[in-house]
């Protein structure tokens, strides 16, 4: 188990401070324990106190709605070309590949050929209102 597995799995529990939101959810990839004296949890061991915890810190996916979004549209394209591929992590691959090379044409001949010439284009132009954008792609 990774570091960070085994922090979340330890304390499943945990709030962010002041407040009753859990610290932990779906987006959470990582996790360590701030210990800035090392040697005082072996010491409070030594002594018999009880583990007192200092912070814990996370980190959290971002651009929850565009990845919301992302997985709607991929969701949507796999489900029209179902012939073409096997499962959906084919559809994300392409949509990686062109990210990854820069070559964003045969996404855009994937999405505008599944849904109608310029469809591409309206998402990328309803990128400032990502409201709109998620209702474009529902709306697919």
């Amino acid at each position: 188990m990774q570091p960070s597995q085994y922090i979340i799995a330890k304390y499943p529990r945990t709030f962010i401070s002041g407040s009753k939101e859990p610290l932990f959810n779906e987006d959470t990839f990582y996790a360590n324990i701030e210990d800035k004296k090392p040697w005082g949890g072996a010491a409070g061991r030594l002594f018999g106190a009880s583990e007192k915890l200092k912070r814990i810190n996370t980190n959290c996916f971002t651009y929850e709605l565009e990845r919301k979004i992302l997985n709607i549209l991929i969701d949507k394209i796999f489900e029209k070309n179902s012939e073409k591929f096997q499962e959906r992590e084919d559809v994300f691959e392409v949509f990686a590949k062109s990210i990854i090379t820069g070559n964003i044409l045969p996404m855009g001949r994937l999405i505008d050929s599944t849904f109608g010439r310029g469809t591409l284009r309206r998402i990328g132009e309803l990128d400032q209102n990502i409201q709109e954008q998620e209702n474009f792609v529902n709306s697919l």
